[in-house]
C-alpha cells in the first residue's frame, strides 16, 4: 500500500509516468496536490481522481472521420498507357 503522502517520484511511479510529466500536469492544474514545507506531496485520492478524470468511454468519444482511402485529387481511373505515352513524347521532343 502506498504511503499516505507520496513524493513526486513515488506519485509518478504509481501513475507510470515520468516526474517531468507529473510536474507539467500539476502546473497545468490537471492534478491536485498538497503543498508542504518539505515540498509537493500527493495523496492516493489525488492520483485516483486524476485517473478517473482521464477515463473515456469509446462509445461516447468523438470518432475520427473516415476517409475513402483515395489520396489523389481526382477519383477518376487513369489510363496508364496514355500517361506513359504522353511522358515519353515529352522526353523526345
Amino acid at each position: 500500500m502506498p504511503p499516505p503522502l507520496m513524493t513526486e517520484g513515488e506519485a509518478a511511479k504509481w501513475l507510470a509516468i515520468c516526474s517531468r510529466t507529473l510536474r507539467a500536469l500539476r502546473q497545468e492544474g490537471k492534478i491536485t496536490y498538497v503543498q508542504m514545507k518539505s515540498g509537493i506531496r500527493y495523496t492516493l485520492d489525488d492520483l485516483q481522481a486524476f485517473v478517473e478524470s482521464q477515463r473515456t468511454c469509446r462509445s461516447t468519444a468523438a470518432k475520427a472521420p473516415r476517409t475513402s482511402g483515395c489520396r489523389s485529387r481526382s477519383p477518376a481511373v487513369l489510363d496508364f498507357e496514355a500517361v506513359r505515352a504522353k511522358r515519353t513524347r515529352g522526353k523526345r521532343g
